[in-house]
């Protein structure tokens, strides 16, 4: 773990780059990039976490788990470009600077 950052994590994403950083490296190398062929992240970064939850064991909770770990990666990837462009968030972080 790369500590203090984990305390400071905004997203999923950045969760997943502070934890467990050797076997998140291994994964990348060794699954990740042979998952190419399918031409899709998303799909990619599904069949990662389906690995690593069968890795971890057949428990509901480990594919709960890593599931949710999914979906925060999804979301941190498609929705947070776009509320940074809305009128909200600019005028939020205008007005708090």
């Amino acid at each position: 773990m790369k500590f203090p950052d984990i305390y400071f994590v905004k997203t999923g994403t950045d969760f997943m780059k502070s934890f467990n950083i050797r076997t998140s490296e291994w994964i990348g190398i060794y699954v990740f990039r042979r998952l190419k062929f399918m031409k899709s992240i998303v799909i990619s970064q599904a069949m990662v976490f389906l690995f690593v939850a069968l890795w971890h064991g057949l428990e509901f909770g480990y594919f709960a788990v890593f599931g949710l770990l999914s979906f925060s990666m999804l979301f941190d990837r498609f929705f947070f470009p776009y509320f940074e462009k809305t009128k909200i968030f600019t005028f939020y972080l205008a007005k708090n600077q």
